[in-house]
């Protein structure tokens, strides 16, 4: 059922014991609205838990978000009762608790993707909201939480990954508003933005240079591919984060409609990661990722595959080609 955020906010109240996870292969939405929820509602004197599946922490990057301290790698069992509460999970099985028997257990679902299927036992999905770190923060001002600095921080990063640094049409009127009542609260802005995006290693602008130098065009240019074989990874020694932001440089691409970087995971190389990303709402890639059993944003979307090559070019191909017209690739 869909339920109203004061449901939301008393069915926290209301869970002596709470477990709170997010999608895999976390981005800085994700992990921001995982970390501020937590904080906030310990607290506030819950018993709360962090859920992290095993090679599903965040980019590095994003570490100095999380109480480690209180990450679990398995969620207790359903007979321990506690309330799952999902973060930006546009459905239940790319998230931590895929492996679980959500039957039996009280299911919060807070999101903002438009694809959400509603596994929750209460479901708010606002997909109007810039990032679901939007909806924790609205959250807390209806629970009286309390956002101190660390907490702004962690909502701070979703706000600014999930709308591309302010420049993405989620950017509303209220995403600027919840911004600066972040920053009254003690966010500093230029330290933030070098924790995020500067301070690279060497390494990493050595490992976006030999992704970049595997670029394809396909569908006459209409599609930008790269594939991060496990090969990529291992003889730099590159962990998994290190692909974000790489798709970014391939939506910039002249003529690009969409942008797709396709990754084989350390601990599940067969299982390929694929992201997509479109350069305007003339593509939906969110309609392409769930043909792949995933799902998404209109311009941001993914899901995890054990297709091989020349299957997975053809599904992103054809689910262009049936938006746009687009031609077969050249494999």
């Amino acid at each position: 059922m869909t339920t109203s955020l004061e449901d939301v906010a008393k069915a926290l109240v209301d869970s002596p014991k709470l477990v709170l996870a997010t999608h895999e292969n976390p981005d800085g939405d994700a992990i921001g609205s995982l970390s501020a929820l937590h904080r906030m509602l310990v607290a506030d004197g819950h018993d709360a838990l962090m859920l992290l599946g095993e090679g599903d922490d965040p980019g590095e990057e994003y570490f100095f978000l999380v109480d480690w301290d209180q990450v679990v790698r398995e969620a207790p069992p359903a007979s321990e009762g506690h309330t799952i509460v999902l973060l930006d999970c546009g459905n239940a099985e790319r998230s931590a608790a895929k492996d679980l028997d959500l039957t039996d257990r009280l299911v919060i679902n807070l999101d903002h993707h438009h694809d959400n299927t509603r596994f929750g036992t209460h479901n708010f999905v606002m997909p109007e909201a810039s990032c679901t770190a939007e909806i924790v923060w609205m959250l807390a001002d209806l629970m009286n939480l309390e956002i101190d600095k660390r907490t702004a921080e962690s909502l701070y990063v979703g706000l600014i990954t999930d709308t591309g640094r302010f420049m993405y049409g989620t950017a509303s009127s209220k995403a600027h508003l919840m911004a600066a009542d972040l920053i009254g609260k003690g966010v500093d802005v230029p330290e933030i933005f070098q924790r995020i995006y500067e301070g690279i290693a060497i390494e990493r602008i050595e490992f976006l240079a030999r992704a970049l130098g595997k670029i394809e065009q396909l569908c006459e240019g209409s599609l930008a591919l790269v594939w991060l074989s496990r090969d990529d990874y291992d003889e730099v020694r590159a962990p998994d984060g290190w692909s974000e932001g790489i798709i970014d440089y391939l939506r910039s691409i002249e003529g690009t409609r969409v942008a797709a970087v396709i990754r084989e995971p350390k601990d599940t190389p067969l299982r390929k990661r694929i992201s997509l990303r479109s350069s305007d709402d003339g593509v939906d890639v969110s309609a392409i990722a769930r043909s792949g059993g995933g799902g998404g944003h209109v311009r941001a979307a993914g899901f995890s595959s054990e297709l091989d090559r020349e299957q997975l070019i053809e599904l992103i191909s054809d689910g262009i080609a049936e938006q746009i017209g687009s031609p077969s690739p050249r494999i």
